[in-house]
């Protein structure tokens, strides 16, 4: 099944539940008499409040929450940027496809009411991109008195520091930001369409209001030098110096333009796609190496956890949520180290 699949998947369900040929239903490729059959696209779904919700009383809710007391949902589809290493609009497409603000807080009262869960994470790629919209949402939590905490991701030019305190007065505590790169050059070779100033400037707007700003990095991208990764790694400790998300290795997959440039210069060296995470090297430049890179990544973990300011900053506790992020960190490192080996 390509792209998205509800509607693919219910129609090869039915289909094979009654015994008919599914080898035409479009969405899919399939082989038949040992060929391939790539069928047609499926359109995008429009309208997204006509899906149902996730129907979570099928899975074991109580055996999730011995692990994570948290739940995900998603309120849009798509994006309007073309991020170079990006995968999403491949899958969603450009054009950006969204819940009503009513239908996303019926979900979260519903999680709320039926799970006793208070906590939620939304997983939207750009979850702002709708200013007006997600001011609506806000105010619709707000309206009806759900006392919930949430965090979500977006992008440094889809806020406003009105809209940030909008959403901390409905219960966001944590923003998600892609900040990729603190060299101009690299974020504009990855067409990113951001500078190192406006990220500067928004996070420091978050950590004002008193929300936590989490920046996402990505360490590699064609034209990386180890002194323009070493850039980031400074800044990223700069702009948000209690926790960072992910220090990502560039990965190219496939669809992007960026798995195609890595291809056509010969410079792809992994075709395993078990190890296309984000933790393992899959490519190397005349800039940098795989071996470099996975040592930039390692370096970059333990400069931004073992600094002194870290641990011994008094103005600050350490969490559990923080000590998390550390242990997930420390743990694919080490794991990459064995894989290496």
């Amino acid at each position: 099944m390509r792209r998205e699949g509800e509607y693919t998947f219910l129609e090869l369900a039915q289909r094979i539940e009654a015994g008919k040929s599914y080898h035409d239903v479009i969405g899919t490729t399939c082989r038949k008499d040992g060929k391939i059959v790539r069928n047609p696209d499926r359109p995008y779904i429009e309208d997204l409040d006509s899906l149902p919700f996730p129907a979570r009383h099928l899975w074991p809710m109580e055996r999730f929450r011995q692990y994570e007391d948290i739940l995900y949902l998603a309120t849009s589809r798509g994006c309007v940027y073309w991020c170079e290493f990006c995968s999403t609009v491949r899958m969603h497409g450009r054009k950006y496809r969204m819940r009503s603000p009513k239908n996303v807080v019926d979900e979260l009262e519903n999680l709320h009411k039926t799970y006793n869960i208070s906590k939620f994470t939304f997983c939207d790629d750009a979850f702002t991109v709708d200013q007006p919209r997600i001011e609506a949402l806000c105010n619709e939590i707000l309206k009806r008195g759900l006392k919930i905490e949430w965090n979500c991701g977006t992008r440094v030019d889809m806020l406003t520091k009105e809209l940030l305190a909008k959403m901390k007065e409905a219960g966001c505590i944590t923003v998600w930001f892609g900040v990729e790169s603190g060299s101009q050059q690299v974020l504009d070779a990855m067409k990113k369409g951001i500078t190192p100033e406006l990220t500067a400037k928004v996070l420091g707007w978050v950590r004002e209001l008193g929300m936590k700003p989490i920046p996402n990095v990505i360490l590699g991208f064609p034209g990386e030098t180890k002194e323009s990764a070493w850039k980031t790694i400074k800044f990223v400790e700069k702009i948000a110096p209690d926790d960072v998300g992910f220090y990502n290795v560039a990965t190219p997959f496939p669809g992007t333009p960026m798995y195609d440039t890595v291809k056509e210069k010969g410079w792809l060296k992994v075709t395993d796609f078990d190890l296309y995470d984000t933790t393992h090297p899959i490519f190397e430049t005349p800039w940098l190496s795989m071996k470099d890179l996975g040592k930039l990544r390692e370096g970059a973990l333990h400069h931004f956890y073992l600094r002194r300011a870290y641990f011994f900053d008094k103005r600050r506790r350490f969490k559990l949520q923080t000590a998390m992020v550390v242990a997930a960190n420390l743990i694919a490192n080490a794991k990459l180290k064995l894989r290496r080996k």
